[in-house]
């Protein structure tokens, strides 16, 4: 098990992070994520990180109280934890932030 989550960069050799998005209207909350994705994905390759983001997609229950969820699941390869922490950060101000969650769904 363990060669196997190493040759596809799956924990402990990857961290996971899935971001949620929430907007009244399903458009907005699809671009915002979308354009969470592509900043993490540029920062990364400005750092020498590697970013692999899954989504934006609609959640499992995309639609709760009148607000659309869009959520982007990240594996983050070869980040240290500062630069992580710091970027990270930047997108907790805009969207929740999961770090090594529990489930992706």
């Amino acid at each position: 098990e363990i060669s196997s989550r190493e040759d596809f960069d799956y924990p402990p050799f990857s961290d996971i992070v899935k971001i949620i998005v929430k907007d009244i209207n399903e458009r907005s909350a699809k671009a915002k994520a979308q354009k969470i994705a592509d900043y993490l994905e540029k920062t990364a390759q400005k750092i020498g990180a590697n970013i692999e983001a899954l989504g934006p997609s609609p959640a499992y229950i995309p639609k709760v109280k009148n607000q659309y969820i869009y959520q982007v699941v990240l594996k983050i390869i070869n980040m240290d934890a500062q630069s992580r922490t710091q970027i990270l950060k930047r997108v907790a101000e805009h969207a929740t932030v999961d770090a090594d969650p529990e489930s992706i769904l």
